[in-house]
């Protein structure tokens, strides 16, 4: 089973892709399930499920909180709508503590940007107890790269790291994927799938879009592309999108 692990939709206030978009990237990109991870709220309808379900990718119930230190925590949970709050009403760790009574699974996205919890200016004891009742925690994401979390991984073995798109595009989704090894006919419920994400996944990159990204990046930054015709820029982003 492939996982995306981190996938915003046109619900996200800087996101304009919409559930249909999204579940046939999954098709195209082999992705079996998806979290939805939209910032501070979830609004997928039954009508937007079953998008899904038509296309057989299994969605699992997310929301990406800002907390009032501004750390983005994404919280996994089938009812995870009933936790939902607007931007900055939640401390981090009140976060994570009310998550965790819960049931819910915790996954920290970005930890080393800005806005990632090792950023945001948390305290010493809060930022400890954020990490010890979290499960996952990214290594990588296409859209920042790798972050420095080897001594983060070292210290707190509860974390089990994963990578992601943190797709806001369509062609974000299936660049960084995560692998495990169980059957969707037994993937009923989100015990099954996240259990088996934090005990055994490996890492999937789509190797050949990835380095069509880097080669992009390097030549959006050129003396010569930035002295072109749009119509020409156009065409090269075409050729390497």
């Amino acid at each position: 089973m492939l996982i995306a692990t981190h996938c915003h939709s046109h619900y996200s206030f800087d996101c304009q892709v919409t559930i249909t978009e999204i579940a046939d990237a999954c098709v195209s990109n082999g992705i079996d399930c998806t979290f939805i991870t939209d910032h501070d709220v979830f609004e997928l309808t039954e009508a937007d499920l079953k998008i899904f379900q038509d296309r057989n990718i299994i969605v699992l119930n997310a929301i990406e909180f800002t907390s009032k230190e501004g750390a983005h925590i994404i919280g996994i949970h089938k009812d995870i709508k009933k936790f939902e709050r607007s931007r900055y009403f939640y401390e981090a760790k009140e976060l994570i503590s009310l998550l965790k009574k819960n049931e819910a699974w915790v996954s920290l996205p970005h930890p080393t940007h800005a806005t990632g919890i090792m950023k945001a200016g948390l305290t010493n004891e809060d930022l400890k107890y954020c990490l010890l009742n979290s499960n996952f925690i990214e290594e990588k994401s296409s859209k920042y790269g790798q972050f420095d979390i080897a001594n983060i991984k070292s210290e707190f073995t509860n974390l089990k790291a994963i990578i992601s798109d943190d797709a806001h595009q369509t062609k974000d989704i299936g660049l960084m994927l995560n692998k495990v090894h169980i059957s969707t006919k037994i993937a009923d419920n989100y015990e099954s799938i996240l259990s088996a994400l934090h005990k055994e996944s490996v890492f999937k990159y789509n190797k050949k879009k990835l380095f069509l990204r880097k080669i992009k990046s390097v030549i959006v930054k050129t003396w010569l592309y930035q002295n072109i015709s749009s119509d020409l820029k156009n065409k090269i982003k075409q050729l390497i999108k």
